[in-house]
């Protein structure tokens, strides 16, 4: 059973907030404890450059933001840098994983008017963190890049220059099954070094 329910959050007008739904490949995890959890983006409607991010946790019948140093921390270090959040997830070590795109600019800068920036908006590089909520750290771990190697894409809309995004699976031993939308760098990868096994 799915059922997709509104997330509350007290702001000042100015704050605009995106979700991404589990259904489009969002970002969407259940914690080890079995609560439902999401990753949501803030940003500043006055100045769509900032952004931001926040975890909220579905308990007593409501969505409700979850303050954590780590989330602060991250969005402090990442905050000169276009970070998109894509996709987390739990492993068995009760870790949380993050992928993350890095575009060129702030994506909510792009589509407010694609046609100017479609030829400076790319991927700059893919991003997976592994996160110990109970330590408070956030470690990233060198996983491959893959440059894009096409031009056509789907809507009129070029595919995106410079690298592929990818999906992330992590196995119960820590290490990752790692798939890009081109599936040249497909295969199963080292959870702490990120070396192809």
């Amino acid at each position: 059973v799915y059922a997709e329910r509104a997330i509350p959050y007290d702001a000042s007008p100015n704050i605009q907030i995106e979700s991404y739904s589990a259904a489009q490949g969002g970002v969407m995890a259940i914690t080890p404890d079995g609560t439902p959890m999401m990753i949501v983006e803030l940003y500043d409607k006055s100045d769509e450059i900032k952004y931001k991010y926040a975890k909220v946790l579905y308990e007593g019948s409501a969505w409700s933001v979850k303050e954590e140093a780590w989330v602060e921390k991250w969005n402090e270090d990442t905050a000169g840098k276009n970070y998109m959040v894509e996709d987390c997830q739990y492993g068995e070590d009760g870790k949380l994983y993050m992928m993350c795109t890095e575009e060129s600019m702030p994506h909510t800068k792009f589509w407010s008017d694609r046609e100017k920036y479609l030829e400076d908006y790319y991927n700059v590089g893919v991003h997976l963190f592994r996160i110990d909520e109970k330590e408070n750290t956030v470690t990233e771990i060198p996983i491959p890049k893959e440059r894009a190697e096409e031009e056509d894409g789907e809507e009129g809309l070029s595919k995106m220059a410079g690298f592929v995004g990818c999906d992330f699976s992590v196995f119960a031993d820590g290490n990752l099954l790692i798939l890009s939308y081109q599936g040249k760098i497909n295969g199963i990868y080292s959870g702490v070094t990120g070396e192809k096994l």
